[in-house]
């Protein structure tokens, strides 16, 4: 794992605010005990040039509420690094959307945090990749969801994303000082078809990282259980895993390989909702009406999400996804008030059959 690590390692050094951070956050993780944030995805906007079918953020889209605003995201990335937050990830829809989009950066305070961009890449050439190495972006994520170009495109209903994807590839390459970095979600055919492989081949040519993906039933694929992975699909991930190019979200935690989502992890709505992760969309609260800190506490609280499981809870632990995700599955718009889902309701009453 040491070695997956040290290309973190060599981007934070250029950050000196930022190493001593996160030797803070051990220091109050060992001596004081404290419960640390570690990542927040943070959504800038829902619109999209792509239709992905599986898109996990569809449900979320509502024209009638407002995106925040420069200030409130300022307000809020404030309140994540006090809570420990060492790496900000911008996503979407499409982040780069947003015409604000440096003046934000710039708000995060890209010295002393790790700052990544999720995008479809289509919005990117070499002079828009200089600007945001300038704005000391440290990483520009892109899916890729088949090593195919027209099986990938159709997957993301707009024709020309894949050569798009591999054109930044490899100008991100020459730019250099920024990390590219590929997240493929790991559907089970390109398992067993040994497409996963042919994807991690294009990472290596560009030395990219590859985010493995767990496929849940949200968005998109609410109800959708056929995508799920099995044990055997979890042992050739982890195979996976022992490449020092390849990690997941489970593998990346302060001191063991857990689940993240609500405890050292967090996601913020476009809108100001703050969710256990991207497609654990069960709202704790709204930064708009309490503070980040006071949500943050009673969500990394909530037993369901303390319980500490080495994979995707809402993609491989059944018995959370019968709880948690299956009763809420026909809902149309997301998140769901935690207070208000039918299982939380249930436990309050004291009614467990």
């Amino acid at each position: 794992m040491l070695r997956r690590y040290l290309k973190y390692i060599r981007l934070v050094s250029k950050k000196p605010l930022l190493v001593l951070r996160i030797l803070l956050n051990y220091f109050r993780l060992f001596i004081f005990k404290e419960q640390i944030l570690r990542k927040v995805d943070l959504c800038l906007t829902l619109r999209c040039p792509c239709d992905c079918e599986k898109c996990s953020s569809a449900k979320m889209l509502d024209l009638e509420r407002k995106e925040l605003t420069v200030a409130e995201i300022e307000k809020a990335a404030a309140d994540c690094r006090k809570l420990g937050a060492i790496q900000l990830n911008l996503t979407g829809g499409e982040p780069l959307l947003r015409q604000d989009i440096f003046e934000i950066i710039k708000a995060l305070k890209p010295a002393q945090v790790f700052i990544s961009i999720n995008t479809t890449g289509l919005l990117l050439d070499k002079k828009f990749i200089l600007k945001l190495k300038k704005a000391r972006v440290d990483m520009i994520k892109m899916s890729l969801d088949s090593p195919l170009a027209a099986e990938h495109d159709r997957h993301r209903g707009n024709p020309g994303c894949f050569d798009k994807v591999m054109q930044n590839l490899k100008l991100i390459h020459e730019v250099g000082g920024v990390r590219s970095h590929l997240s493929t979600v790991t559907i089970p055919e390109n398992i067993r078809s040994g497409k996963i492989q042919e994807i991690l081949k294009i990472a290596e040519k560009y030395n990219s990282t590859l985010a493995l993906t767990i496929p849940t039933p949200a968005g998109r694929w609410s109800n959708n259980y056929n995508n799920l992975i099995n044990q055997d699909d979890r042992r050739i991930l982890d195979e996976l895993l022992k490449h020092p190019l390849v990690t997941e979200d489970t593998d990346t935690g302060y001191t063991e390989v857990k689940c993240p989502g609500g405890t050292e992890c967090l996601y913020i709505t476009a809108y100001g909702d703050i969710i256990p992760c991207s497609v654990l969309q069960l709202s704790f609260g709204n930064i708009k009406d309490e503070s980040l800190t006071a949500i943050y506490q009673k969500m990394s609280k909530f037993p369901p999400l303390k319980e500490s499981v080495t994979v995707c809870k809402a993609g491989e632990k059944k018995d959370f996804i019968d709880t948690w995700l299956k009763p809420v599955g026909k809902e149309s718009l997301f998140p769901i008030d935690i207070s208000k889902h039918p299982s939380f309701i249930k436990e309050k009453s004291g009614d467990k059959d």
